[in-house]
């Protein structure tokens, strides 16, 4: 498993595309690193006879190497993904016009290339787009969304979109599902894009590496949220209990220098982490198709958020044309530009069958 795809699966690699995640993680990560200064000033104070701790040095290495480290680890690696979408955002600005006007991702690809996950939008947004193109009928009734298989999956026109009717067809031409929230329908999605994910890979767009698993992306969540609280938590006792935080005022264990060593050479570690993050250079090469690709989407993106954002808000749907409706509203459906609700698909497909 490499660092990358840890720090795609931690939605670490977003942290620009929303800007309130963006001023958390930054928040978080210097909260981790203010706590890892306060511990070792406490180790320090102890040492020179400040204070000492109230632990054998034996607890003291299981404790470091079993929660100091991977703490402020996590700290540093919130912060060199800050870093590296900074550098990425104004490398881009130098290199290109991020204002792009169309792209040649499909919806579903585009939207995963922002986030780097497939979820809802992805899903609905390919539906929608196979709707407008003639492959299946998209309706809602009364007793729910009823899909319609008009031509075979194989016309579809990539593996992704062929694997996904055939999830949810299987030999029938006709299908009613509850809501767009079905548990059929949502796995239906899941099980095809894999093969989006392939043909990213295959393209250049994505990095060819093993894909984190569902278990391993929520672990490192909770434990980049655990770590980010523990940092706040930090941070207050530095600015409201300074005595506190920095030095131990009991006796019971001295502090022995191998402590000093072992949580020096993390703090370089940690900071060898952080500095890693204005390594490499973008460069506008082959060698970076998914930097490209990146910018490509990120552009497409906020071009519509800029121009059809209230274009396409639901009482003001009617009064665009079909054509632009069908040309952009499966983006803006996978980038979440609209909201993602039944009412915005209905008007989406009501909209341009009247016209």
């Amino acid at each position: 498993m490499h660092l990358y795809s840890l720090l795609k699966s931690s939605s670490l690699e977003v942290v620009l595309s929303k800007r309130f995640v963006t001023i958390l993680y930054g928040i978080m990560g210097l909260a981790i690193m203010v706590s890892m200064a306060a511990t070792y000033l406490q180790f320090v104070n102890a040492y020179f006879g400040l204070g000492e701790f109230d632990v054998t040095i034996e607890v003291f290495f299981a404790i470091t190497l079993g929660f100091f480290l991977p703490f402020w680890i996590t700290g540093a690696l919130m912060l060199r993904a800050i870093i590296q979408r900074i550098r990425l955002a104004i490398w881009a600005k130098k290199a290109f016009r991020i204002t792009y006007f169309d792209t040649k991702f499909t919806p579903a690809s585009a939207g995963m290339l922002i986030d780097y996950e497939y979820n809802r939008k992805e899903l609905y947004a390919t539906l929608l787009e196979l709707h407008y193109r003639g492959i299946i009928d998209l309706a809602f009734g009364n007793d729910g969304l009823q899909l319609t298989l008009l031509k075979h999956p194989r016309t579809a026109g990539s593996r992704y979109e062929e694997v996904l009717l055939q999830e949810i067809f299987g030999n029938d031409s006709f299908h009613r599902f509850s809501s767009l929230d079905s548990p059929r329908l949502i796995r239906s999605g899941e099980k095809a894009h894999h093969y989006l994910i392939d043909d990213l890979q295959s393209a250049g767009v994505l990095k060819t590496e093993k894909e984190p698993t569902r278990a391993l992306r929520i672990l490192f969540r909770f434990m980049y949220f655990v770590a980010g609280l523990t940092g706040l938590i930090y941070v207050a006792g530095l600015l409201f209990a300074y005595q506190e935080v920095t030095s131990i005022v009991y006796p019971r264990e001295a502090v022995d220098p191998s402590q000093l060593w072992l949580l020096g050479t993390i703090l370089f570690l940690v900071v060898g982490t952080i500095l890693s993050g204005f390594w490499p250079h973008f460069q506008s090469d082959v060698k970076n198709k998914h930097f490209l690709g990146w910018i490509e989407a990120a552009g497409f993106m906020w071009y519509l958020r800029t121009v059809f954002v209230h274009r396409f808000a639901n009482d003001r749907l009617h009064t665009q044309d079909a054509k632009t409706i069908r040309k952009y509203y499966p983006y803006a459906l996978a980038y979440g530009v609209v909201p993602v609700t039944e009412q915005t698909i209905t008007n989406a497909v009501r909209y341009t069958s009247s016209q």
